[in-house]
């Protein structure tokens, strides 16, 4: 798993542009290799499940990891738009 920070705040912080760059390499490099990897997007209380989707469709994550207070609800919305949650 390779993960990408998406929380403004972080000094980890990427956009969401620039990690498409890198997912788009990597997958390139990676092509032909037993050796897959998940791309992951890390989400700490992004403003609405459409914003958190439509980030990592942007970006290009395959899953996104949720470390804020989102309650049962929101990610439920989530899973509903076929992101997956890890």
């Amino acid at each position: 798993m390779l993960g990408f920070n998406f929380y403004r705040p972080s000094p980890r912080f990427i956009e969401p542009s620039h990690a498409r760059e890198i997912i788009e390499e990597l997958e390139f490099e990676l092509q032909n290799s037993p050796r897959a990897a998940v791309m992951v997007g890390v989400f700490v209380n992004e403003g609405s499940p459409e914003a958190l989707v439509r980030i990592a469709k942007e970006s290009g994550v395959y899953a996104a990891q949720l470390h804020g207070d989102e309650p049962a609800e929101y990610c439920r919305t989530v899973s509903e738009f076929g992101a997956m949650l890890c």
